[in-house]
């Protein structure tokens, strides 16, 4: 669905996370309503292709809505039935959307704060994410 169902999910029902938002530009000021809010987008390429959510690769829009601001993270939606991984999302998101390693690892690191866990875990959690990309000389964008 549109952006009007996802101000619906926010505003009436407390959204703290958008699965897929593939048109939320769609409407402006739902775009600048998930800015405000900070609210994560789990974003599904070959899915939201394969759906004709989007039309294309080169529409895909997970680059300009990171750059624009908005939390992106990168999702499988259903492995099996999509046929794919979270390994080949992101190597077609390099392929296809010019994404870089460091921003793969940004978009790793948003979904690491936004994952429903206790607070203890998700801190454990980016502390070794963290420390893995300094070992790789890898800095998240």
């Amino acid at each position: 669905a549109g952006p009007a169902n996802i101000r619906e999910a926010i505003v009436h029902h407390g959204a703290s996370r958008i699965g897929h938002g593939v048109r939320l530009d769609e409407d402006l000021e739902v775009f600048e309503l998930v800015k405000a809010r900070q609210i994560p987008l789990e974003m599904c390429p070959v899915s939201n292709l394969q759906t004709k959510a989007v039309a294309a690769w080169s529409s895909y829009p997970l680059r300009k809505y990171a750059e624009e601001g908005l939390i992106v993270t990168v999702n499988t939606d259903n492995r099996t039935v999509s046929g794919t991984s979270l390994t080949m999302e992101y190597r077609k998101l390099m392929e296809h959307c010019g994404v870089t390693a460091g921003d793969i690892a940004g978009f790793i690191r948003n979904g690491l704060n936004a994952a429903f866990v206790e607070d203890a875990v998700k801190q454990r959690l980016l502390r070794q994410f963290d420390n893995a990309c300094a070992e790789l000389g890898l800095a998240p964008g």
